[in-house]
């Protein structure tokens, strides 16, 4: 055992090694046993102390008799051989610190072990126990430090430890958010190195050079000895947003080599410091319109004065004071005139002040004010602003000469006065307004008016003339009068009209009494208005007697003399109101029955006149007991009109029953018959009431025809009665056509087609053609769509064309056509075709737009229905979404398809597999593309093993004639609906496809992924890591670990693969964790490059130092192959560190 233990060449080592350490222990690893040596005194040489045939188990004994009790648990537990040789490994190295029991005392020991290339261990034992203590106070004082730097951090956002001579440094934070934009703190790095940087980063570009010069390191080591502390604020960026911060730099007193700076956030400081600058600038300009403003604090008292007067501040007011209200009961005694005194001195009372604030929201007050033996008017203005409800702001305004002129204008105003005088014989009452103050004066020769308490001169005529108006005017004019006498309303009609006049009652003598109002300007530049009241009740009474009395002759103007009915002039008033209702689009519903007395002629002849009459006024009475709330006009000798509103056109079928009944009663016994004809009013095809009138007549000589019972003079020309019945059917195809084109939620184009055959039958024609054209191009080209309802199949020649363009420039044309054999249209008949072809022309013209609109918003420019499509499927079949299936895919390596056959080719397969999906998935779902190689679809659940099938391999067919085809794979999400979900927008179901999707793009051999609930955090969690990412590469959170290739021959390594580890605050992450969420962006890409930038700098340093270096394989996603420079950056990265 001794032989191989004294090894020279070990040996040497450790005699190297000796100079440092107090014992050595070389131990043979094949039998653990091992020799101790010390070095000799005096001289280099190694010399024995003592030997053992188990080394480990000597020390586990030795333990409990030399290691210090609290230090024997951890050092057996670690001291272990297992432990010992597992450090070992690969050429490391075991420490160990502890502490062994010396003279009684504990004293500080630490233990290195290395291996050498001859299965010896070497163990270097040293005492550190100075180092050790030293170490230990200093980690002490640096936790009272950090107590004291945590006691004061709350004054500080951040708190740095500087060592001035090397920048090293630490950081106390206080807030998280500062800490994420400050100066990061990095080990080794340099403070005032990162400060350059930083300050470019966070701080407003204005006080960056100034705060670069203020904490340049020589700069600031000369002004802190200087003096004890450097205080400079700046400008800080955070979220785009700025703020104030406040450094502040001291020395300490025991270490010259150190230095503390501390961040503060002063931003509302600094914020307020400039309201108050602000104010007191406004409060400046403000005082150059007053004479004196003054700023006091309500809390304290404290004021501040603004004068712009010389002669004011030597009133004796100072510039600032303690308490004003005090400072102001001397000021008032001293400077305001006798007579004014008391009265400001009670409002100058601080609570009644501030009541009158409460109340009012600001007090101004006129007083006059003393000047040696002079007096002058001033007013006083104050106000408690809405943002600083804590102080007052008062402005002394001198008014003097504005009072004079005011006294000037009333001596002047007299001679007025006396014109006024002499008016006022004439009206009850006058009133002189001036229009800026709203100041007035009143004039009345009235007892009975001076009655009515408004004063013979007033501040505000028109607040007081509201007011009194509540009680003066009789109620029923009140509200008339309130709008008319607002100030704003009375100008304006004076401005329009030069004068104003309104008749009203007045409550005089406990009754209402009218009046008349007349208002007038004096003159265009005049301030002042006059307003004039005259009693015209008399006259006023005559005027409505009058009134009634023309009322009574309108009635009599209104109504038939005979039969008490209203007559042709209220029917053609009616009609007028009607038909202005008709053109503005109001909401309408009426009907007219028109009846003609049957026989009247006859009876006429054969029993006289009188008779006739009495037919007459009977045909009436049965008119007025069926029709009983509507008005009923005798619009000729022996015809009626009934216009049906409200309940009764609501019931007027009934109604017409009724008649019919009672007339079938009279025809029986032989009474008074009628013919009668009614139609509604149709929105869609009147333009006007008589359109209604002419339709009820002709049923009306329908009616009369079937009747047979009039009189020979009465009979229809047969020739009538065909136009008669031509005009009822035409007007019945018509409308048909209208209310078919007209529905919304259904278009029924059969019956159109259906309603436009028998139209084009009845007036003869043998062909209609109508065309749509997208632009004038395809027009020209002779393109568009053809659509043909009627074709007789007899040659005719064009009679009539259409052509319509829309605004946006899509084109419908239409022609009719007509055998030469048939008789040609009438103008009315040619009227009518046209009016059905432009009304056909503009039905297809407005589906066309909406078909275009259709497709531009529910298909993309290729014509695959889009995602807008999708969601509207899943809307408008929200409640069978149970029973569905959502799947959104992508098409795998399609860009090979593309470069391969080509984009042409490419497209053709694309659209023939949407094309196959489509008719996979049929009419219980929907296919969808949501741009480039990515689709969606919705399918039944019992569709979906078909739909998978195609989905995991289709063949694509693309070129029938050769049979040439292409395999299409997909990866794809799939979200199976669950039956008793409620879907309340399409996003929850495409969150879940998406999900899903991302998964299989991502997630490895599964092509096809299922929706799960785990997938959601999942996604969170990759979320998460990308968000993570750019911090922790800029911090290096990434570490290279290389494992070793070995040749299992050998033994030797002839290689590493460099693996990649996360370290986040202190814990290692999974790649499994991370590399799959960075696969799906180009961070990825960004990992790889790091981790080749960290190998290749590795073997630059193991060159550097004459290590051999292996082979070293980094991986690469092959995201790179999508890079067209990535061979390019490649070389660089390793070109960089000269790596050969």
């Amino acid at each position: 055992m001794g032989e191989r233990l004294h090894q020279t060449s070990f040996a040497e080592l450790a005699k190297a090694m000796a100079g440092d350490y107090e014992c050595l222990y070389v131990i043979d690893t094949e039998d653990d046993s091992y020799i101790e040596f010390v070095a000799d005194e005096n001289s280099d040489e190694l010399s024995i102390r003592s030997q053992g045939d188990d080394f480990y188990a000597d020390t586990q004994k030795n333990c409990r008799l030399l290691v210090y009790p609290d230090d024997q648990e951890e050092f057996l537990e670690t001291f272990r051989k297992s432990r010992v040789v597992d450090a070992l490994k690969d050429g490391g190295s075991f420490i160990l610190r502890y502490r062994l029991v010396i003279d009684g005392e504990p004293q500080y020991y630490s233990l290195k072990t290395i291996k050498s290339q001859k299965d010896k261990i070497i163990i270097g034992v040293l005492n550190v126990d100075k180092q050790m203590r030293r170490q230990l106070e200093v980690e002490e004082s640096r936790k009272v430090y950090s107590e004291i730097v945590k006691s004061v951090g709350s004054l500080f956002e951040v708190i740095y430890h500087i060592n001035i001579v090397n920048g090293h440094y630490t950081e106390y934070s206080m807030s998280e958010k500062f800490s994420e934009f400050g100066i990061e703190n990095v080990d080794d790095a340099d403070f005032f190195e990162k400060l350059k940087t930083d300050i470019g980063m966070y701080i407003h570009e204005e006080d960056r050079e100034m705060l670069i010069d203020t904490l340049d390191r020589e700069n600031l080591r000369e002004k802190l000895q200087k003096q004890n502390t450097v205080s400079v604020n700046y400008r800080h960026i955070f979220d785009d947003k700025t703020y104030y911060y406040n450094i502040i730099a001291f020395k300490q007193q025991d270490d010259s080599e150190h230095i503390v700076i501390g961040v503060r956030n002063i931003d509302e400081q600094k914020r307020q410091e400039e309201y108050y600058e602000t104010y007191s600038k406004i409060a400046g300009a403000l005082a150059s319109r007053y004479e004196a403003i003054y700023y006091i604090d309500i809390e304290t008292n404290e004021y501040t004065m603004y004068s712009a007067s010389e002669r004011y501040a030597k009133l004796g007011t100072s510039k600032t004071g303690k308490d004003f209200f005090e400072d102001a009961v001397i000021d008032i005694k001293n400077y305001i005139h006798k007579d004014d005194m008391e009265r400001v001195l009670k409002v100058m009372n601080k609570k009644h002040l501030l009541n009158i604030l409460a109340q009012e929201g600001s007090m101004t007050m006129s007083y006059r004010q003393r000047l040696g033996d002079k007096a002058q008017y001033v007013t006083m203005l104050v106000v408690r602003p809405k943002n600083d409800e804590n102080h007052l702001v008062m402005g002394v305004t001198n008014i003097d000469a504005q009072v004079k002129r005011e006294q000037l204008i009333k001596d002047e105003s007299q001679t007025f006065s006396e014109i006024a005088m002499a008016l006022a014989q004439r009206y009850e009452v006058i009133y002189q307004v001036n229009t800026k103050t709203n100041d007035y004066f009143e004039y009345t020769s009235s007892e009975k008016y001076a009655r009515l308490k408004i004063g013979a001169r007033g501040t505000d005529f028109f607040r007081e003339t509201q007011k009194n108006m509540k009680r003066n005017i009789f109620s029923e004019d009140y509200p008339m009068m309130a709008l008319a006498m607002q100030k704003e309303t009375l100008l304006n009609n004076l401005q329009e009209n030069g004068k104003f006049i309104i008749n009203y009652r007045l409550i005089l003598d406990n009754r209402p009494q009218y009046v008349t109002l007349l208002a007038v300007r004096v003159n265009d530049e005049s301030d002042n208005i006059i307003i004039a009241v005259s009693n015209i009740d008399s006259a006023r009474k005559k005027e409505l007697e009058f009134e009634d009395a023309l009322g009574s002759a309108l009635e009599m103007a209104n109504n038939d003399a005979l039969t008490g009915l209203k007559n042709k002039r209220y029917y053609a008033q009616k009609e007028m109101l009607l038909d202005s209702m008709i053109e503005e689009h109001k909401g309408l519903s009426f009907a007219i029955v028109v009846c003609d007395i049957n026989g009247l002629k006859q009876v006429n002849d054969n029993q006289g006149h009188k008779a006739g009459d009495a037919y007459i006024q009977d045909a009436g009475s049965v008119l007025r007991s069926v029709f009983k709330n509507s008005f009923i006009y005798r619009i000729g000798g022996d015809e009626f009109v009934v216009i049906l509103e409200n309940e009764d056109y609501k019931n007027r079928d009934v109604l017409m029953s009724m008649l019919h009944e009672v007339i079938e009663s009279n025809r029986e016994n032989g009474k008074v018959t009628m013919a009668c004809g009614i139609s509604d009013y149709r929105p869609k095809l009147d333009n006007r009431v008589q359109d209604v009138f002419e339709r009820a007549d002709q049923m009306m000589y329908l009616n009369k025809v079937s009747n047979r019972d009039s009189d020979s003079e009465n009979s229809i020309d047969p020739a009538k009665q065909m136009e008669i019945e031509e005009d009822m059917k035409f007007h019945e195809f018509f409308e048909e056509l209208i209310d078919a084109m007209t529905q919304i939620d259904v278009q029924d184009v059969l019956k159109i087609e259906t309603v436009l055959i028998k139209i084009c039958s009845m007036y003869r024609l043998s062909k209609a053609v109508t065309r749509l054209y997208k632009n004038p191009q395809e027009e020209m080209s002779g393109g568009g769509e053809t659509l043909c309802c009627y074709d007789t199949g007899i040659d005719g020649e064009e009679i009539i064309s259409i052509r319509i363009v829309t605004k946006v420039m899509t084109i419908a044309t239409m022609k009719a056509y007509m055998s030469p054999n048939e008789k040609p249209l009438t103008d009315k008949e040619r009227a009518r075709v046209e009016l059905c072809m432009r009304t056909t022309l503009t039905y297809v013209s407005r589906n066309r737009l909406r078909d275009m609109v259709e497709e531009l918003t529910y298909f993309d420019e290729e014509g695959y229905a889009n995602l807008k499509a999708y969601q509207r499927y899943i809307m408008s079949h929200v409640r069978e979404m149970g029973s569905k299936v959502a799947i959104k895919y992508n098409l795998r390596h399609f860009a090979l398809v593309n470069r391969e056959l080509g984009k042409n080719t490419g497209n053709v397969v694309m659209k023939k597999h949407f094309e196959n999906m489509t008719s996979i998935v049929g009419d219980k779902g929907i296919v969808c593309r949501l741009g480039g190689d990515n689709f969606t679809i919705i399918c039944s659940k019992a569709d979906l093993g078909d739909v998978l099938t195609a989905l995991t391999e289709m063949q694509v067919v693309y070129d029938p004639s050769d049979g040439r085809s292409v395999n299409i794979a997909t990866t794809a999400g799939v979200y199976r609906i669950p039956e008793d979900v409620r879907i309340s927008n399409p996003g929850e179901i495409m969150e879940k496809i998406i999900v899903a999707s991302n998964t299989a793009q991502t997630g490895g051999k599964d092509r096809i992924v299922f929706y799960k609930s785990s997938l959601l955090s999942d996604r969170d969690s990759a979320m998460k890591v990308q968000q993570m990412f750019p911090a922790a590469l800029r911090n290096e959170e990434f570490q290279v670990y290389y494992q070793p290739k070995v040749d299992v021959r050998t033994g030797e390594i002839i290689g590493a693969e460099a693996l990649c580890r996360w370290f986040h605050d202190g814990k290692m992450i999974s790649p499994g964790q991370f590399i799959p969420m960075l696969e799906e962006t180009s961070d990825i890409c960004k990992l790889d490059f790091y981790m080749l930038d960290h190998v290749c700098r590795d073997i630059r340093r193991w060159l550097n130092t004459g290590r051999k270096v292996v082979r070293i394989s980094v991986n690469m996603s092959r995201k790179h192959m999508m890079n067209a420079n990535f061979l390019t950056e490649l070389l660089k990265t390793i070109d960089r560190h000269n790596v050969p």
